[in-house]
C-alpha cells in the first residue's frame, strides 16, 4: 500500500501523469474552504489534493479551487454532477483544470 487507500501496482502513478483528473473549481465565495471541496469531490471518487487560491476586488472575494481527483474517469463524473451546482450561495464552474496555472490564476508568477 502507498497510503490514501491506494493499492501499489493500481495504475494510479500513471493516471496521475494525465492531466485531464486535474480540475478547476471556478466562481467560489470567499468562505470556502479546501476542505468543503474536498468533501463535495469525495462523493465522486477518491480526491487526491486540493488547493484554494483567494484573493478580493472591490465588491467581493473571488476563490477558485484545484481539485487533483484519482483517475480520469472519475474527474469526468465530478465534471458532469458538479458543473453548475450551488456551493454557498453561488454556482460553481467545474472544467479540466489548464496544464499552467498561470493561466487558471490569471496572476503571472502564482505557481500551484
Amino acid at each position: 500500500r502507498w497510503g490514501l487507500g491506494v493499492e501499489k501496482g493500481s495504475g494510479l502513478r500513471e493516471k496521475t501523469v494525465s492531466m485531464q483528473n486535474r480540475l478547476y473549481v471556478g466562481n467560489l465565495s470567499g468562505d470556502v474552504t479546501a476542505n468543503t471541496l474536498q468533501e463535495l469531490f469525495e462523493e465522486h471518487g477518491f480526491v487526491m489534493d486540493v488547493k484554494v487560491v483567494a484573493g478580493s476586488d472591490v465588491t467581493r472575494p473571488l476563490a477558485f479551487g484545484l481539485v487533483t481527483m484519482a483517475t480520469d474517469q472519475v474527474a469526468g463524473a465530478a465534471i458532469g454532477a458538479l458543473d453548475g451546482a450551488r456551493l454557498h450561495g453561488g454556482v460553481i464552474k467545474v472544467g479540466v483544470a489548464p496544464s499552467d496555472a498561470t493561466e487558471v490564476s490569471g496572476r503571472p508568477g502564482v505557481r500551484l
